[in-house]
């Protein structure tokens, strides 16, 4: 597997090192390049900024944006979260409408749930087994994963 690190601030050691303050031209570059392209301190400062570059995952499903205190990427179909046991972890609807969620593992389990945009159902949940899954037949979900 194929790792792309964007970094934005500071250090990083990893098989390849991108620097740059334009993170949609760095995408273009190598988004068929690289399996995950991690995008590191890409989400501080202002929330204009953060916004926009949470939308390029709208347009780059291989984008993982992390921080301190979380990463977050889009999950379309399925999601396997292994080793990841009393972490809390919120889902936001990122398309018109979810069909079929099913979450088997974590606190608040469901099974077949439909969403629309803008419900907040799926905010808060916690891990609870050491290896949880997401399912959903249509649509797409924001998964934040906090650290700590």
């Amino acid at each position: 597997m194929k790792i792309a690190y964007l970094f934005f601030n500071g250090q990083l050691r990893g098989s390849k090192k991108f620097y740059s303050n334009l993170i949609e031209k760095q995408l273009n570059e190598i988004e068929k390049k690289y399996d995950k392209i991690y995008a590191i301190a890409a989400l501080g400062g202002s929330i204009d900024h953060e916004l926009t570059n949470i939308n390029l995952l709208n347009r780059y499903s291989n984008l993982i944006f992390v921080s301190q205190k979380e990463k977050m990427f889009k999950i379309e179909k399925s999601y396997n979260f292994s080793n990841m046991k009393n972490k809390k972890v919120s889902f936001i609807i990122f398309s018109d409408k979810v069909k079929d969620l099913t979450l088997k593992g974590f606190k608040y389990d469901v099974e077949n749930l439909d969403l629309t945009k803008g419900e907040t159902r799926c905010v808060s949940n916690i891990i609870e087994k050491n290896e949880a899954r997401l399912t959903l037949k249509n649509g797409a979900l924001l998964c934040v994963v906090k650290w700590n």
